[in-house]
């Protein structure tokens, strides 16, 4: 009796899966010796001392440089961040902030700030080195602004300057670590932002309260409705029994 061998068409499918695991074992071939990117590479040893980088130490401001920073920093937020009185802020940004646009060109409002309606902001002093400062700045919106209230980040340098060193902004950059950020427990005042021309007073704290009083004619409606109907029927009760009494003694009274 012939073997499988003998049969035509299953040499013919022998030959396909031969030939298909030929290609499939190249491939994986190929892949090894030449896609393989997990090549081991080994460190030189080396006698030289590690290099670690410098950390930074917080130094103590005067007095007087601390207001002046403070007082930069809430202007800029007033002027650049605003953009209202754009031309001001020109004097506050440090060169690397300017990049290289001169006061006509940071006059138009064309500038690298983020743009964000202020209403007021409060301020963390993150860090302060000997070159620099930190401080997150956290920022609310004026009313009608479709924004939340964010923190940005604001760096300072020294400059010296006929009047001796200053500080001016080097960096506005929003923080996106978080949603819906918070104040933190130890910032302080930082600029109260006058309002912007035109707009609206802000509505009087009694207009607070017009929900609260929706709210309990809402709840109290309903408890009014049932304290009424509770003594109308202990009334009626009452006019029942006394007449059923009434009744009953003039019963009495004609046996």
């Amino acid at each position: 009796m012939p073997g499988p061998l003998a049969s035509y068409r299953f040499r013919r499918r022998l030959l396909k899966l031969a030939a298909l695991l030929a290609i499939a074992g190249a491939a994986g071939l190929v892949s090894v010796l030449f896609w393989n990117t997990g090549h081991s590479y080994e460190t030189p040893l080396s006698t030289e001392p590690a290099l670690f980088p410098e950390q930074q130490r917080n130094v103590r401001l005067s007095k007087a440089e601390r207001s002046q920073a403070l007082a930069t920093a809430a202007l800029f937020v007033k002027t650049a961040v605003v953009r209202e009185h754009v031309a001001q802020s020109y004097a506050l940004a440090h060169p690397k902030l300017r990049q290289g646009l001169s006061r006509a060109e940071w006059s138009t409002g064309e500038i690298p700030v983020q743009y964000y309606p202020v209403d007021a902001a409060r301020w963390r002093l993150d860090f302060q080195y000997a070159d620099e400062l930190g401080l997150a700045v956290y920022v609310v919106p004026r009313a009608g602004a479709d924004l939340r209230p964010m923190v940005f980040d604001m760096s300072m340098k020294p400059v010296d300057g006929a009047g001796g060193r200053h500080w001016l902004v080097s960096a506005w950059v929003p923080r996106f670590s978080s949603a819906g950020q918070t104040p933190p427990s130890s910032s302080e005042r930082l600029a109260a932002v006058a309002p912007a021309p035109g707009r609206m007073a802000p509505l009087s704290t009694v207009w607070l309260l017009v929900p609260v009083f929706l709210v309990a004619s809402v709840l109290l409606v309903p408890v009014g409705l049932y304290v009424r109907d509770r003594r109308r029927g202990r009334r009626a009760e009452r006019e029942y029994a006394a007449a059923l009494e009434e009744r009953a003694r003039a019963e009495r009274g004609g046996t």
